[in-house]
């Protein structure tokens, strides 16, 4: 029976679970894994992450950036989906891959070196409040001078500067 109490953000991850645990979804991830990268993150790789950091994939899916990038950076890959996770799991099983919401990671503090929410994932996070949660978990998980890497392809998003800047003041 569904729960009425269901907070607004719960309810946004059931269909965000739902959504990128079917096969569907799970097929177009493997195909944009095939593709690659994007130039645009290679770039911001090249020229932001030295070789060797330990990198938090956060929004990871099935493995996409940190499967090309492996051999450069020592990844950790986080994402909210199990059925993602698992796939990552098969297709990387030498890398570390957990299930998890970002708002409250299970990692001890200053303990990545950069840290990438790339393509989707931030801008699938329910409300300002929550985005801004999960920016203040990046900031404790990532060492002093860490860096922080976002990207989304979704330009509705027109309030994520003004978000990252009260994050930032």
């Amino acid at each position: 029976m569904k729960d009425f109490n269901e907070s607004s953000y719960e309810k946004a991850n059931r269909i965000i679970l739902k959504k990128f645990g079917h096969p569907s979804s799970i097929n177009r991830y493997l195909n944009d894994l095939e593709n690659g990268l994007w130039d645009s993150e290679r770039i911001l790789f090249e020229d932001f992450i030295p070789y060797g950091n330990k990198v938090l994939d956060i929004g990871c899916g099935i493995g996409r950036v940190s499967g090309n990038l492996s051999e450069k950076y020592k990844f950790v890959g986080l994402d909210l989906s199990p059925d993602m996770i698992n796939v990552a799991k098969d297709l990387f099983p030498q890398q570390e891959f957990h299930v998890g919401d970002a708002r409250e990671m299970e990692f001890p503090d200053a303990s990545f070196d950069a840290a990438v929410f790339l393509y989707n994932g931030f801008s699938e996070i329910y409300g300002d409040s929550n985005r801004l949660q999960v920016l203040n978990e990046i900031g404790r998980i990532l060492v002093p001078e860490g860096i922080f890497i976002l990207s989304s392809p979704k330009r509705r998003l027109k309030d994520i500067p003004r978000l990252i800047r009260s994050f930032i003041d």
